[in-house]
């Protein structure tokens, strides 16, 4: 079993399908109502295709009643990983360029 390290955290729609909606036995659609948006923007989301706004985590946060910090940290320990240079991706260059 990967470490802990190894692992991606989870995407905030990851989060908010398993941990808010399916144990409520909230539907997609709605959610996407309650909060104000198009449910294909809310299923994006839950697929992690799109990423989480201040906005949206002031929505959910109000709907679900927890804390916008709570979905903004989802979404930034998300992105950091992805982004990691140890990942295989190409590591920034440190030496300048001459024209």
């Amino acid at each position: 079993m990967p470490s802990r390290a190894h692992r991606p955290p989870p995407h905030p729609g990851y989060v908010l399908l398993y941990r808010f909606l399916l144990p409520r036995r909230m539907l997609q659609s709605e959610f996407a109502r309650a909060i104000g948006i198009a449910e294909p923007n809310l299923t994006a989301f839950i697929k992690g295709r799109r990423a989480l706004t201040p906005w949206m985590a002031w929505a959910f946060a109000t709907v679900l009643r927890t804390k916008p910090e709570y979905w903004m940290k989802l979404q930034t320990d998300s992105e950091l990983w992805r982004a990691r240079p140890d990942r295989g991706r190409r590591k920034p260059s440190s030496k300048r360029r001459r024209p």
